[in-house]
């Protein structure tokens, strides 16, 4: 890990700017996600990296005071002779997500529920990404599982493709039928533009979680505790937030990002863009010219065939 606290804070000045647009209608919370980086390098590499936690209390101090902090390191570190990060793969498990997520409960004033409550399933073997970036024989030979909990049985769900903002498809939070390579995908389905899950519990708390991937297995936590959840990937949402927010009657928001996205200028980017581009505008539908008298009868349109222009042979 590098980073820059300039950069730590650029990211900081960013969440804190919803809130000023907001106002205090809507909570807003700051997680950052620590990576395997900071707790499992092997000490003599240790000289090849900056340590994580300064710069997530760096940030934490630079937002504006109405942005709760949410403080998921402390949780993991307390964990980490537990599976929380894969060995194969960039991401954490749900186990550490897990423990982000009680670190969440905290901030936001309810209780989390226990995993023991929870239907637990396992995909494996998963070999993940830094195998495929190294070929490493050795990540080969010491394949991870995955594990995920299903933690609020009765909810329906839409996702949202991109291009197609507007017009949701029916959907899982869990794919099950993940496997191999794309195991991580099982939560969510991977990384899209939008889902919106909604659940039994009508509590009026509805919560926009804006992440990269590290949220795909964190947000399926915040089920038995919101009526409306609205799970937003800043790379590729095409609607204006701002407007959403308001239109969906959103109270409350969750940015949680890992710390090399919270220092990078394309993700802070998108948080922006997605705070000020208008709303998406599909292209127009191109239709054929309508048939018209003088047409030949023995060049009229049959069905499924378009003739541009029978007279000439080059078209």
């Amino acid at each position: 890990f590098g980073g820059s606290y300039s950069m730590g804070k650029w990211y900081a000045d960013t969440i804190s700017g919803y809130q000023n647009a907001l106002g205090d209608s809507v909570k807003i919370y700051n997680l950052l996600v620590p990576t395997n980086v900071e707790f499992a390098l092997p000490e003599k590499y240790q000289s090849m990296t900056n340590p994580q936690k300064p710069m997530i209390d760096y940030i934490y101090s630079e937002l504006d005071p109405r942005v709760k902090a949410v403080d998921a390191y402390s949780k993991i570190a307390a964990h980490t002779d537990e599976y929380l990060y894969f060995a194969t793969d960039h991401h954490w498990t749900a186990l550490g997500a897990y423990y982000a997520y009680t670190a969440f409960a905290e901030t936001a004033g309810f209780t989390p529920k226990p995993l023991s409550e929870m239907e637990t399933h396992r995909i494996e073997p998963f070999i993940g990404s830094m195998y495929s970036q190294t070929q490493d024989p050795k990540l080969l030979e010491n394949p991870d599982y995955v594990d995920y909990f299903i933690t609020e049985p009765e909810y329906t769900a839409l996702r949202y493709q991109r291009g197609s903002p507007y017009y949701g498809v029916n959907a899982t939070v869990w794919a099950e039928y993940a496997k191999g390579v794309n195991s991580y995908s099982v939560f969510l389905h991977g990384d899209f533009p939008l889902t919106a899950i909604t659940t039994q519990h009508k509590n009026g708390r509805k919560i926009m979680v804006v992440k990269e991937s590290f949220g795909n297995a964190f947000a399926p936590y915040l089920m038995p505790h919101y009526e409306e959840i609205y799970v937003v990937d800043a790379r590729y949402f095409q609607l204006n937030a701002m407007k959403f927010i308001q239109d969906k009657g959103i109270n409350e928001i969750l940015f949680i990002n890992n710390i090399f996205a919270a220092n990078t200028a394309y993700h802070i980017n998108n948080l922006i863009l997605i705070q000020t581009q208008p709303d998406y505008v599909p292209p127009p539908v191109t239709t054929a010219p309508p048939e018209t008298s003088t047409t030949p009868e023995t060049t009229k349109k049959k069905p499924g065939v378009i003739i541009i222009n029978p007279d000439k042979k080059d078209d």
